[in-house]
């Protein structure tokens, strides 16, 4: 999946929940796999000139190092079940795929993306339906829209870089150091507690 944003750390129970929820899918042996736009390219500085307020790239750093940091408190083999790693595709959306299920959020140029359109999709056809798709279609059938997502997800993780512990070092030191440009901008978390958006108290109880 697909994990670049900064909401989850946005309050202490849905962070404490995260960490939960991944620990135990590799210790049941769960293969996860998280990709984030490599902070330091072209692209991720266009996508936070995009986004406005919002310091994407400070908020990118400090998500690979939470999850790097609960990596490393992981034991073998539930460790190498987890990957971590950075592209230089620029993304249109972002992916969450767990066996059969998709969750796809898309980007929206000069917005905070904060509420972004999504949609939620289930198995691709099957190989019959997809033959009796195409003659309907007298051969011209497009494939599934699955597809075209797991097949883009892909092939940004091919072409992904592991993250190494020199490499999370690194980024840790460029926090707040983008330029002047950057300065100004506030976490996803930040901008989610001022506006109210899907939070929670600190008790688990809904707020107002």
């Amino acid at each position: 999946m697909r994990l670049g944003d900064h909401g989850y750390l946005r309050n202490p129970i849905i962070r404490g929940e995260t960490e939960k929820a991944i620990v135990e899918a590799v210790n049941r042996k769960v293969e996860l796999e998280i990709l984030w736009l490599n902070p330091e390219s072209d692209l991720a500085r266009f996508r936070e000139e995009s986004e406005g307020e919002r310091g994407l790239r400070d908020d990118t750093v400090e998500s690979i190092k939470f999850l790097w940091g609960l990596r490393e408190g992981l034991q073998s083999p539930a460790k190498e079940r987890l990957r971590l790693a950075e592209h230089n595709a620029m993304p249109t959306c972002g992916i969450t795929w767990s066996d059969d299920v998709m969750i796809v959020t898309h980007y929206l140029a000069r917005e905070l993306n904060l509420e972004s359109p999504g949609l939620v999709l289930g198995p691709s056809m099957s190989l019959a339906d997809r033959v009796v798709e195409r003659a309907r279609r007298s051969g011209s059938a497009h494939p599934p829209v699955t597809e075209v997502y797991t097949a883009n997800f892909r092939q940004i993780a091919s072409s992904s870089t592991d993250l190494t512990a020199e490499r999370v070092t690194h980024l840790g030191g460029r926090v707040g150091t983008w330029g002047p440009e950057s300065a100004a901008r506030k976490s996803e978390a930040e901008i989610r507690r001022e506006r109210g958006i899907d939070d929670l108290e600190e008790d688990g109880s809904s707020g107002d």
